[in-house]
């Protein structure tokens, strides 16, 4: 069996697994765990159902870090469906899903108590405004996200929200070129 199927089989357990659990945090985490890594196999349909079901959770828990989280992954995965939909040109569905994810990342940045969070949702959706071409609303957003920069200390994740940053200033300093897109996966801090 190639290792693809192997681990496919792997995550179908540990759905499996996380299913039957009670709807604590734990469950919350995983569901979102699994959603983004089947994101990551661009199994991006049921990445969203689970990412949906990981915010339910944390939503009847009201455990916001964990919403602020669900909401992030959750327009991801919504930026990757938009970038699927543009590749087979459907325009209808790409403009929702690129609305979607405007809209969770939104919402990440404003529930989320966590600065890291809050950057990364602003980063992103900074990123989709330039790749939409949307240069007002993404000019808007930026002294938001320099005011994060300012908040979090120097780190490694400091240095590369800087960067991704300045990636998408330059973007937007030459809105024409495409074969600078970055994806949300490349402009997530750790």
């Amino acid at each position: 069996m190639g290792l693809y199927h192997r681990s496919r089989k792997t995550l179908e357990a540990v759905e499996v697994d996380l299913q039957t659990q009670p709807n604590y945090s734990i469950k919350a985490t995983g569901l979102r765990s699994l959603g983004n890594a089947l994101r990551a196999i661009g199994e991006l349909e049921k990445s969203g159902e689970l990412l949906q079901q990981s915010l339910i959770i944390a939503q009847q828990l009201r455990l916001i870090s964990a919403i602020a989280a669900a909401e992030l992954s959750l327009g991801n995965t919504a930026r990757a469906m938009a970038q699927q939909a543009i590749a087979v040109k459907d325009e209808e569905t790409a403009s929702a899903e690129i609305q979607a994810a405007m809209d969770a990342y939104t919402t990440a940045a404003q529930v989320s108590p966590a600065p890291r969070i809050q950057l990364r949702s602003q980063l992103n959706q900074l990123s989709l405004l330039v790749d939409t071409q949307q240069l007002r609303e993404a000019q808007a957003l930026i002294p938001a996200i320099q005011k994060q920069l300012d908040k979090i200390p120097l780190s490694r994740q400091s240095v590369n929200a800087r960067i991704n940053l300045a990636h998408s200033l330059m973007k937007l300093s030459f809105p024409g070129d495409s074969s600078s897109a970055i994806s949300p996966e490349e402009s997530e801090i750790s």
